[in-house]
């Protein structure tokens, strides 16, 4: 039943194994996966990693472990796609749809804003041909590399440019959504009618010390994503 990966693979590997296999049905007769020793030897990899890439799809609202329990298979969050609570790949996000993803560089530029100079990388993703999200990422030249090429955006994210450049994840991120219609980003991007709806996505991250890591916008055809926000039993926590 499970797909076997040598112990030198990461956890991520393991993550997006267990991912994949409880997204394609293979595991819609089971309500729970299997014990940790159990499931570590049909993978193939050690319970370290294994117990990383648990703690991650628990953290992402895909199952749920309890003492007693088991690790309980949410198959009602399995189903969902285009999470707008998790950092994934946007190509990914395209794939989760069931469409094929490809994506275009459009410009890397440097650009001077408010007196500070800033590379602007703008990228279009596609499915199945069709532009299905246009991104517009700044992040300050001061944390870019002189060596960079346009190339190596064609098959990483701005955040995989930051961190070969050596700059760390920002510790918080802001997000502002706003449904938006029209404009040139519709019209000339998106492909869209001035009168069809889009969403539009305002990121700044902020590193420790409050300073600005990267900024940016996204904006995604409503037609193709079915966006949906997980909240967990800890929010609830919160509110009550």
């Amino acid at each position: 039943m499970f797909e076997r990966i040598d112990n030198e693979e990461l956890s991520l590997k393991v993550y997006k194994m267990i991912l994949r296999m409880l997204k394609s049905g293979e595991l819609d007769d089971y309500d729970k996966l299997p014990p940790e020793a159990e499931l570590a030897n049909m993978i193939g990899v050690n319970r370290s990693a294994l117990r990383e890439a648990l703690s991650n799809l628990e953290s992402d609202g895909f199952i749920t472990r309890k003492r007693g329990i088991g690790t309980v298979i949410n198959k009602q969050v399995v189903k969902t796609t285009s999470r707008l609570d998790l950092e994934n790949d946007f190509e990914f996000m395209v794939e989760e749809e069931g469409y094929v993803a490809t994506s275009k560089i459009i410009s890397v530029d440097k650009i001077t804003r408010e007196g500070e100079e800033y590379l602007q990388v703008k990228k279009i993703i596609y499915a199945d041909g069709e532009p299905a999200i246009f991104m517009d990422d700044s992040v300050p030249m001061k944390l870019v590399r002189e060596d960079f090429g346009n190339m190596e955006f064609e098959d990483s994210t701005i955040y995989g440019f930051l961190d070969k450049c050596g700059v760390k994840m920002p510790e918080i991120v802001l997000i502002d959504l706003t449904p938006e219609v029209g404009g040139p980003v519709a019209l000339d991007m998106l492909k869209i009618n001035e009168n069809e709806p889009y969403l539009k996505i305002v990121e700044t991250g902020y590193d420790i010390n409050q300073n600005v890591v990267i900024s940016g916008t996204v904006s995604m055809r409503k037609d193709i994503f079915n966006f949906t926000i997980l909240r967990k039993r800890i929010y609830w926590q919160r509110v009550l």
